[in-house]
């Protein structure tokens, strides 16, 4: 900085300290997409002429205001207008999980996803019963043996193909508790998500409270559009692709009946 700058820099400092200050809601999320950087808030004192005075915030990226186009490409954000966005973005994400939580619920009572739930279950069962039978059988061969009734060869040919029916039912339970574990994925209570969905559905104004607890991070591209990262993102996504899942199947399980 030349010293006549720097001069008027420290001559004009503190003079429109009396104005009104804004929270810096964005701090440590907004990241300039080119070079990498938090984006920082500054005040533009250009409308302390006006009656009443008025002070105006941006968001600005540093490199470019140390470097010019030689840093970074110019950006800045109208504080106002760049949380308006990031708020409403915020409601939209509530909405759209509320209402795919909503959905699932409904779909999820419906008599179809009952039968393939229920049906899970009874095959769950059934195959235990016929390992349960199998290791019993398997045991039981070798009061045989004992006795005389079975030859050695025999014995372990019965017994092999006892442990051999038992192990397949033992894969097919785990194949069926994976496919129910897949037709449950989603409908978990009490997520992270989910608690704070509910605590912020109805927010009014837009708090740093919030922001941090949505969003992980925000990106300003060069033609000042925002890429943002929300967190718990898998969870909504596991619950948007089971409602499409839990549709197609109740479908199908209409279309056979």
């Amino acid at each position: 900085m030349k010293k006549a700058d720097r001069e008027k820099y420290h001559a004009s400092y503190g003079r429109h300290n009396e104005l009104s200050k804004e929270p810096n809601l964005l701090k440590g999320i907004l990241v300039c997409r080119d070079c990498g950087r938090l984006m920082q808030l500054r005040r533009d004192n250009s409308g302390v002429k006006l009656d009443p005075p008025r002070m105006y915030y941006r968001y600005v990226c540093p490199t470019y205001q140390n470097l010019k186009e030689k840093g970074c490409t110019k950006k800045h954000l109208n504080k106002k207008e760049a949380e308006l966005a990031v708020g409403e973005a915020v409601r939209l994400h509530i909405k759209l999980f509320l209402d795919s939580r909503k959905a699932l619920d409904g779909l999820n009572r419906t008599e179809q996803a009952g039968r393939i739930n229920d049906g899970y279950q009874k095959e769950i069962s059934e195959a235990c019963r016929r390992k349960k039978k199998a290791q019993q059988r398997a045991a039981a061969l070798y009061n045989d043996y004992a006795d005389g009734i079975l030859n050695e060869s025999d014995y372990l040919y019965a017994k092999q193909k006892y442990l051999d029916e038992a192990a397949a039912a033992e894969q097919r339970i785990s194949e069926l508790q994976e496919m129910q574990k897949k037709y449950n994925k989603g409908c978990t209570k009490g997520s992270r998500l989910e608690t704070m969905a509910g605590q912020y559905m109805d927010f009014d104004v837009l708090t740093d409270e919030i922001v941090h607890a949505f969003i992980e991070k925000i990106y300003v591209h060069s033609d000042k559009s925002l890429e943002i990262c929300f967190r718990f993102h898998d969870e909504l996504e596991e619950l948007i692709q089971t409602v499409g899942e839990r549709k197609g199947e109740i479908c199908r399980t209409e279309t056979d009946m």
